[in-house]
């Protein structure tokens, strides 16, 4: 099977702990399983509830589809190589205008996995920049220790239990990724 990540883009990924972006669909298409997403919403009176915004692909057929499309799984594979579990599909949902945020954390905190390789494949329903408020990384705090975290349950915190590096962090160097 051909590369579909560069040598460059897997040794990011190795040093920096992302890759960004990997595009594997037109926006057309994204656009179109958006409006699968709103379809059903529509049919249950309003947003999905937490328990439907977890594991979804348990819900959605088209979804489960997707975790097994190719255009996903290949450059997965480039990083990590071939043996790959979907843990787990999520869909993160900020409205327009509403004071939802998350909060700085390593995702090994948040999932309570320990070691072996994770990924985390992000896709954009829709256009997620800057101004909307699109996902940020610290390159290179996915080596060494995992650094010390406080559960905070802000209601406005999109995870859980509110969990948030509890050490002073350099935002500066947090590096955007528009989707």
């Amino acid at each position: 099977m051909p590369k579909t990540c560069t040598q460059d883009a897997v040794q990011r990924f190795h040093n920096e702990g992302y890759v960004s972006p990997v595009d594997i669909m037109p926006q057309c298409e994204a656009a179109e399983l958006r409006g699968l997403l709103e379809a059903f919403e529509k049919t249950q009176g309003g947003k999905l509830n937490s328990i439907q915004r977890n594991k979804s692909h348990l819900l959605f057929k088209w979804l489960d589809d997707l975790i097994r499309d190719r255009r996903i799984l290949d450059p997965i594979e480039d990083l990590i190589g071939g043996d790959i579990l979907c843990w787990n599909t999520l869909f993160w949902v900020k409205e327009p205008q509403t004071p939802v945020f998350v909060s700085w954390h390593q995702d090994v905190t948040y999932w309570g996995i320990a070691g072996g390789d994770v990924v985390t494949a992000w896709l954009a329903l829709s256009p997620a920049t800057v101004e909307s408020g699109c996902m940020r990384v610290l390159p290179g705090t996915h080596v060494g220790d995992v650094l010390p975290h406080e559960d905070r349950y802000d209601d406005s915190n999109m995870l859980t239990r509110g969990q948030e590096i509890s050490i002073p962090i350099d935002e500066s160097m947090g590096v955007f990724m528009p989707l």
